[in-house]
């Protein structure tokens, strides 16, 4: 018994040695970004660390008492970055590690709005509009006769963000709009889901309104249990698509749902898809061909617990082929998008490839659905949700979500812009110390960005629809000068689907017929 305690004391004192360590933020800094160096991570077993001794990689030095530097880098690159600790014995200890610096630095914020009425505004989309201004839609809370409702909520902006109206729409239940568009008749089209209204618990919502948001007319689709609408567009017959996932119909408990009307929102055909268990559709896009690509989570098919699920069908809803992506636990895809080569990105959130609680996860394919990588992109917190991806004028990907801590109401808007590759290149969050999120995010005209999602009010009021522009640094293309104004780019992808030109010194998308995306 002697020798054993005498051989515990012993691997005890050799498991005990002073450690240097330490992290950086942001995660992923651009050039002439400020990035913060903490050692705090450092650990002397005896006592407290008494001098910290910097290499920064490019010739600069610091050497301090303090746990924490700055420092910013004048240009992209790799740079290894050493420290060196002093423990209270005087004894050392060293680590070092690579820094990758991206050319691009993060854009910056130059006007934020927020529309309330009672709390609990909640913005699920955002979209251009023909005037040059912005469409909102979401939920609000609202009473009538003390009791509380939600409600669909549009808000109509100029390109500045201030608010032209708003219109609240639904009955005395929960109804919320999951997205709104432009009309070719200058109105909206809402899709989202009711329980005011139609045969079910909730049902399909589509609604149209004129231009000043005014209700024309509204149309029901679904059975007796939960049938929600997650987006809508218009076809080029002058109908209507929209997608989201059924209760009420299909093989299993949940499955993705298409829904193609007429004009007047009269139903023409309507198709399921899915397994013997939980198939739930986030996203849809139309495609170059006339059909549509559909994304979600699959529980029916895959490897794992949860799977991205994509699936492809021509003009008339008939499924062309589907594609599951993910590993051996839970992965949802949230967002997907047609790519200028023809192929598909999908971004979701994962715990199969996460080093926290989830992680962004971008899957990127060809116009088949089969994969060509995958990048998780891990967060700055424990719990980190894409909502909506972009391609960019480059060719890389904006994707904007949240990033925060399970079990806390403290989340920030997160937006990460990765190369064509899936390499991120910067990063940056927005947000006070409530719940705030990006739901959507848009290329403005002038080449920067605008993204709506919740802030939080940080009272009792709740959160209120978030409307954001930010502006981006302007850099060199790889390999040359700056492109001139006007001058064309070449792309790769679909002959005369568009073409990126440079505009004030920032490139811009140019779509069909010359129109600016």
């Amino acid at each position: 018994m002697y020798n054993s305690k005498l051989l515990l004391v012993k691997l005890m004192a050799e498991g005990s040695v002073l450690t240097a360590q330490f992290t950086y933020q942001p995660g992923y800094p651009g050039a002439k970004q400020t990035i913060t160096f903490d050692a705090s991570a450092s650990h002397d077993p005896y006592g407290n660390i008494t001098y910290y001794q910097w290499d920064l990689g490019d010739g600069s030095y610091v050497n301090t008492t303090q746990r924490t530097v700055t420092h910013s880098y004048d240009e992209s690159g790799n740079y290894n970055v050493g420290l060196t600790v002093t423990g209270s014995n005087v004894d050392m200890s060293s680590i070092t590690r690579e820094i990758t610096v991206p050319r691009s630095a993060p854009p910056i914020m130059i006007w934020s709005r927020t529309f309330g009425v009672q709390g609990d505004d909640r913005a699920n989309s955002l979209a251009h509009t023909s005037d040059g201004g912005y469409i909102l839609a979401g939920s609000s809370r609202y009473y009538i006769d003390e009791s509380r409702h939600f409600g669909a909520r549009l808000v109509k902006t100029d390109a500045n963000g201030n608010m032209q109206w708003q219109r609240t729409i639904g009955g005395k239940r929960f109804d919320e709009a999951h997205y709104a568009m432009h009309t070719s008749d200058g109105g909206y089209i809402i899709a989202g889901s009711t329980g005011s209204y139609g045969a079910g618990s909730d049902d399909f919502w589509l609604v149209k309104t004129d231009a000043e948001g005014i209700e024309q007319w509204n149309r029901t689709f679904g059975g007796e249990y939960a049938d929600i609408a997650s987006s809508v567009r218009q076809t080029s017959d002058g109908g209507y698509i929209m997608a989201g996932r059924t209760e009420s119909y299909g093989a299993g408990f949940d499955d993705f749902w298409l829904v193609k009307t007429d004009p007047e929102g009269t139903e023409q055909w309507n198709r399921t898809f899915g397994g013997d268990s939980i198939d739930s559709l986030y996203s849809f896009q139309q495609t170059i061909d006339g059909g549509y690509i559909l994304c979600g989570d699959t529980r029916s098919f895959g490897t794992g617990s949860s799977d991205f699920w994509l699936v492809k069908t021509d003009n008339n809803g008939i499924e062309l082929w589907n594609r599951t992506f993910g590993g051996a636990n839970y992965d949802r895809a949230y967002s997907v998008q047609h790519t200028s080569d023809g192929g598909y990105i999908l971004t979701g959130m994962t715990r199969s490839f996460s080093a926290n609680h989830f992680d962004f996860l971008l899957v990127k394919t060809d116009s088949n659905g089969t994969e060509q990588w995958n990048r998780t992109i891990v967060g700055p917190n424990e719990d980190n949700s894409p909502h909506s991806i972009l391609q960019s004028p480059g060719g890389g990907y904006i994707i904007a979500g949240k990033t925060g801590s399970p079990g806390t109401e403290s989340y920030d808007m997160w937006l990460v812009m990765t190369d064509q590759d899936g390499y991120v290149q910067w990063e940056t969050t927005f947000g006070g110390t409530g719940h705030d999120v990006a739901r959507s995010v848009l290329l403005a005209p002038d080449g920067g960005l605008v993204v709506a999602g919740d802030k939080d009010t940080c009272s009792d009021q709740g959160t209120d629809f978030w409307l954001v522009k930010l502006v981006g640094i302007p850099s060199e293309p790889e390999g040359g000068d700056a492109l001139a104004d006007g001058e064309p780019l070449q792309t790769p992808g679909v002959p005369g689907f568009g073409a990126v030109v440079a505009v004030m010194g920032l490139l811009v998308w140019v779509g069909l017929a010359g129109r600016r995306l």
